[in-house]
Order: C-alpha cells, then structure tokens, then sequence
C-alpha cells in the first residue's frame, strides 16, 4: 500500500480522486496480488492502510458525501480491490501450475467456459447463450471499472439524497 499515492482532497475533483485513488490500489494489489488476502477480513491498522484509508475518507468529506456513507464506502472499496485481486491471484495459481503462459492459458479457460455455455440447453438458459459474447467480451480491468463506477454512482446518489451539507 506503501506505492499508492494520496491526492489532497479537492471538492471539485473529488470523485475523479476517489476514482483515480482505487484504481491505484486495483493497480498496486493485481500486482501483488497474493497480498489481497491480507485485506480481507481486516481492518486497516498498518500505517500505509490508515494513510489510504484516512485519504479516501478525507477526499469524500470534501466532496459532500455524508460521513456514515463515506465511512462505510472505505470498507466497500477496500473490499472490492481485494476480493478482484485475489480472484486474480486465483487464475494466476491455475495459470502456473498449467505451465503455460499467461495468455496462452486465459485464452484457453475462457474458451473453454464459452464452450460450454454455448452447449446449454437454451430453453432452460436462452439469455446465458445469447449473451455469451456478451458475457466474455470485456477483460478484467474493464470489468474491475465497470463495478468501480456503479459503486461510485451510487456513493453519488448518497450526496443528491442528503441534500445541501454545512461544513464544519
């Protein structure tokens, strides 16, 4: 956690900070990505964990968020990086014990997996074979922002509910 940088908070930019700040984190734990584990079921008391920690909340005040939301959106986020990077840590594993490279491997999983779901009986499953392009289509990166945005929209609704803030 020591290599995600820290942004000072600025209420105009303030979701683009939080935006920028957990894809540093996906960045810096898919890299590390046995390190995931450590995040989960955990609370941050180390002194790199408190710093990001006390960062994303400082960045969220400043843009409005109510303080139990932004409270409990550091837990969610956090979540949400380790549970993406220790999935990745997952397929890394298999990856290794394939003896093949990276890509080589993945593109034969997921081959595999759209295979199968083609083979479906598709008048029990008629959306999951029509949309397995669909399903497939985006690599983890994208998916891994796909989810950040839906979580950020809805830290967004929170402000709109809340209506006009006082600062103290």
């Amino acid at each position: 956690m020591s290599e995600i940088r820290v942004p000072e908070p600025d209420p105009e930019r303030w979701l683009e900070q939080i935006r920028e700040l957990v894809m540093q984190a996906f960045r810096v734990f898919r890299a590390h990505a046995d390190i995931a584990r450590v995040g989960l079921a955990t609370i941050p008391t180390g002194p790199n964990g408190l710093r990001v920690a006390e960062g994303q909340l400082a960045i969220m005040l400043a843009g409005g968020v109510p303080p139990k939301a932004a409270a409990m959106m550091i837990d969610r986020l956090g979540l949400y990086v380790c549970s993406d990077a220790y999935e990745g840590s997952l397929y890394a594993n298999r990856q290794r014990g394939s003896g093949k490279e990276l890509g080589e491997f993945m593109s034969e999983f997921f081959g595999q997996i759209a295979t199968f779901y083609r083979g479906l009986p598709t008048d029990r499953f008629p959306n999951l074979v029509a949309r397995i392009d669909d399903l497939m289509d985006a690599n983890g990166t994208e998916r891994f922002e796909f989810g950040l945005d839906l979580l950020l929209g809805g830290l967004v609704s929170h402000i709109r509910d809340a209506g006009p803030t006082t600062k103290d």
